[in-house]
């Protein structure tokens, strides 16, 4: 039963609801309207608003930096493990697969500790990044069709699209023609991954 009542309280904490605010209404999520009255309560000087809020607001911040850590540590040793096993195989001259995500994809911030993915981060977004790199000819083919296409009719919406599509499929595959080079490079080999 506690268990029922503790899902329906976070359903019901999500729950949009409309809110007014002067002549203006928004819809927001329970849980935020809430944490608005609070913190308004609080600015005007409603102690116990003031406590309660404070203690939220240390908790969030004590967990999202305790996550941030988590993530930042993590990256690093995935890093570090990553980056061993791969000049390994450019000093053996053995290829392999690549890991996914590819260490030189996690691009960590050792100021604020953050995170993030500059490639693919799944086995099915590598997958598609293949199959980008696989048929980028027959991309710049349909480039330079649609091109053709567009003098004689310039001002096609579909043309138009279709023509910023496969621009941005190809600025992407020379991007990444470019960095996996400098990657190769970096590591002392001209060897390039078994799955290209």
């Amino acid at each position: 039963m506690e268990d029922r009542i503790k899902t329906l309280a976070i359903e019901e904490a999500y729950r949009p609801i409309t809110v007014r605010e002067g002549d203006r209404t928004e819809r927001i999520p329970v849980i935020q309207a809430i944490l608005r009255k609070v913190a308004v309560a609080a600015a005007n000087g409603n102690v116990r608003a003031q406590q309660n809020y404070l203690n939220l607001l240390i908790g969030a911040e004590a967990a999202r930096r305790e996550a941030t850590m988590e993530m930042f540590n993590d990256a690093v040793q995935y890093k570090e493990h990553w980056h061993r096993v791969l000049a390994k195989r450019a000093r053996d001259g053995v290829t392999g697969p690549e890991p996914v995500p590819h260490p030189d994809d996690i691009i960590i911030d050792g100021t604020t500790f953050e995170v993030r993915f500059a490639g693919p981060v799944t086995e099915e977004q590598r997958q598609a990044q293949d199959w980008l790199r696989a048929n980028w000819l027959d991309f710049e083919k349909s480039l330079n069709k649609v091109n053709s296409m567009l003098q004689s009719d310039p001002n096609n919406l579909e043309l138009l699209e279709w023509k910023e599509t496969l621009t941005k499929m190809l600025e992407w595959v020379r991007e990444d023609s470019l960095k996996r080079a400098i990657r190769d490079a970096r590591m002392g080999t001209n060897n390039k991954s078994s799955k290209n």
